[in-house]
């Protein structure tokens, strides 16, 4: 059940994002769960949402899913990344 609401979650504020943003958005989770490696630019990205008090959709929406992604374990996790990129960058 914990997968079912992380994926819901992750895709409901993903899926608005304009394709360029949604990519750049689920590479980013993808890095900072450890499936990729951190480029500058997504260690800029985490940066950001760390700091900045207000942050835009697209930033919130990649600090959120992280969140609801980061609680499920191993194979749910990749299983659950695997399953966004294939719908969200299709």
């Amino acid at each position: 059940m914990r997968e079912v609401q992380a994926l819901r979650t992750a895709y409901t504020l993903l899926e608005p994002l304009n394709p360029e943003d949604r990519q750049h958005a689920l590479a980013w989770v993808n890095a900072m769960l450890g499936t990729r490696s951190l480029t500058p630019e997504h260690t800029a990205t985490a940066v950001r949402i760390m700091k900045e008090p207000h942050l835009s959709y697209d930033l919130m929406a990649c600090r959120v899913s992280l969140m609801a992604l980061g609680v499920l374990r191993g194979d749910a996790r990749e299983r659950s990344v695997r399953w966004l990129m294939e719908v969200l960058l299709r």
